[in-house]
Formats: C-alpha cells, structure tokens, sequence
C-alpha cells in the first residue's frame, strides 16, 4: 500500500450504496487519502460529532434514513469549515441552486469519473 501523503485530514465517504462507496475508496486509497464511510445522512452527522480530523465530506443527496441535504445543514452546524460535496445523479440543473442552499461547497456528478474526483479532492486539501 503507498504511503499516506495527505496527513491534513481526512475525508467522509457518505454513501448508501456499497458498490459506489468502493469504487471511491480504490480511487482514493490508491492516491493515499484517509478516509472513512457512513451509510447514511444520520451516521455523517454522528462521525462529525465525533470527528474533528474530517476535512472533507463527499455527501451522496439521496440516502435513507437522512437525506444528504438535511445532513449538510446539520453538518454545517457543527463544523462550519469542513468542504461539503455532494454527490449525486441529479442533473445540474436540479442541483445547483439547493445545493449551494443546503451548506454544500461544490458538486459532482454521477457516474464519477476518476480525474474528477481527484481534481475536488485536490482543490478542497491545498486549501
């Protein structure tokens, strides 16, 4: 395994579905990013009050139990520096203007492609 080249912090993975949650944690193990899962919006907000070392939360919208936004704003509360993402097969257009309203910083589109991932990731840990 290479060695860990970004001790700033860690990043939140909060995504519901299992397949995309590991096809993130290859791309962002193989770059040496730590970085820890939730399953829902409910367990983000629970790691963040427990977790001062996130730097950085890639936010799935739609998820069970709580939803992304809602877990944004109630992130936002405790942690108002962290970088939120969200992450989602919404189209821009449905996204952009509640993204920016429910606390998120930036926003991906699904299906994530590997250099843009990198390319947030990047942009939020040389800040």
């Amino acid at each position: 395994m290479e060695k860990n080249i970004h001790d700033g912090g860690c990043i939140l993975i909060v995504e519901d579905d299992y397949i995309n949650y590991m096809y993130l944690s290859e791309i962002l193990e193989g770059k040496g990013y730590k970085f820890i899962h939730a399953c829902n919006g409910e367990e983000s907000v629970d790691i963040c009050q427990h977790n001062n070392s996130i730097k950085l939360i890639l936010m799935d919208i739609k998820m069970p139990i709580m939803n992304g936004y809602t877990a944004s704003t109630e992130i936002k509360i405790i942690n108002p520096e962290v970088k939120i993402v969200a992450q989602t097969a919404y189209t821009e257009t449905e996204l952009t203007d509640r993204a920016f309203d429910g606390g998120f910083d930036d926003y991906i589109l699904k299906p994530i492609p590997e250099e843009k991932l990198l390319q947030i990731v990047d942009k939020y840990f040389k800040m």
